[in-house]
This record gives structure tokens, sequence and C-alpha cells, in this order.
């Protein structure tokens, strides 16, 4: 069934019957969660086509873990955005040529390695974000991540990442067997 063409109502009637899985306001046929390329295209279709998807957002389309919204966004610092999109969206500017992004089912995102350095900074939920980071990264690669990207923060950024790195340190600790 085309759910394209549904109100919110119907599609929330598919949900309660078992027929559509449901994350926030994104919809994916089926009872099981959405695939890597499935969640790329539930974001796609819901942010607008200036949006890369970042912190968070890119953290759950790459893991599957936590929840996409609210919505991590960048956008490009020039051409600037009209301030009524910058309060609906409320996107991060940022000069993109400097960041590393990939096209996935059409949606432009941060790449795996641009994400994990991202998701040590970006707004949201530390439990949230250290679950991605676990997922998404190994202890060397968090390290040198971390290593490049601590030093330039402000103290508050620094803290943030501070919190995170030991949260995920101490899960590979406890959880060892944990394979990606």
């Amino acid at each position: 069934m085309q759910q394209d063409n549904l109100t919110d109502v119907e599609l929330h009637a598919q949900t309660l019957d078992g027929d559509t899985w449901r994350i926030g306001s994104l919809y994916s046929p089926g009872l099981a969660p959405p695939h890597l390329n499935e969640r790329a295209t539930m974001v796609a279709n819901r942010v607008p086509q200036w949006a890369i998807a970042a912190g968070h957002t890119a953290g759950w389309v790459w893991s599957g873990l936590g929840t996409p919204e609210p919505w991590n966004l960048v956008c490009a610092t020039q051409p600037a955005l009209s301030p009524l999109v910058r309060t609906q969206w409320k996107p991060r500017a940022r000069e993109t040529a400097s960041l590393d992004t990939t096209i996935l089912e059409a949606l432009c995102l941060l790449t795996p390695e641009a994400t994990t350095a991202d998701l040590l900074t970006c707004p949201g939920d530390d439990q949230v974000c250290a679950a991605q980071l676990f997922t998404l990264t190994t202890a060397e690669k968090l390290g040198d991540v971390a290593a490049s990207c601590v030093a330039g923060l402000r103290p508050r950024q620094r803290d943030r990442a501070r919190i995170r790195i030991s949260l995920v340190r101490t899960w590979w600790s406890n959880h060892p067997f944990v394979t990606l």
C-alpha cells in the first residue's frame, strides 16, 4: 500500500493495526525497524532538499539507534536560508565545502566518520549519541577523532564530548563481545 497519500490519522491507524512501523513523524511499512537505505529514504522524504543530515539524525540513519528527531541538520552559509526556514528547521549553518558528505537514497548526510566527529558535540541526549558512537566507531578511531576535535572546542562542547567518550569507553569495557 502506498503511504504517500495517507493522512496522519490513517498512518497512525495502520501503526495501531500492526501494518506500519513508526518512529516520531516517520512511518515505514511493516513491523520490522527499517534498514539503512529505508531509514535514509524516510529522512529524505521528510527534510528539505537543502538539508544535510548531521549529528544524531545522521547517526540514526547509519546505526538505527535512537531517533532522528528533533532534526539535527546542517545548511550552507551561502546562500543563506530565510529567517522563516531557519526558525522552522533550526539548522546549524556551516561552510559545506569543508564537510565530508555522502548521498544515500537521495539524502545528503555526513559520512560515518564525519558523523562520529559531529556526535561528540552535537546537541542531543548524551546516552543516545554515545550509543550511536558505540556502533559507528572503534576505540582507535574514537581516540583519533577525539584528539583532533576536542582541543579546539569551547568548554561546554569539550565537556559534552568527554561525557560521551567516557560512556562509550565504559560500555566497551563492560560489553567487550558486542561487535559490529
